[in-house]
């Protein structure tokens, strides 16, 4: 019986674990990829602007 209860709350702890790093490494991805693509924007604005002579 005992050895059962550990492996449910084992697994459990497990999944929250799991959850927790999940969440925080999409969030860091979604950031990282925010930056990125303003960062490519800004750029090519740069670009555009200096190509233009404004």
């Amino acid at each position: 019986m005992t050895g059962s209860k550990l492996l449910i709350v084992k697994r459990k702890l497990r999944g929250r674990l799991v959850g927790c790093l999940g969440s925080r490494v999409s969030s860091l991805l979604l950031i990282s990829a925010g930056l990125a693509i303003t960062g490519i924007s800004g750029t090519i604005k740069r670009g555009v602007i200096e190509d233009n002579g404004y």
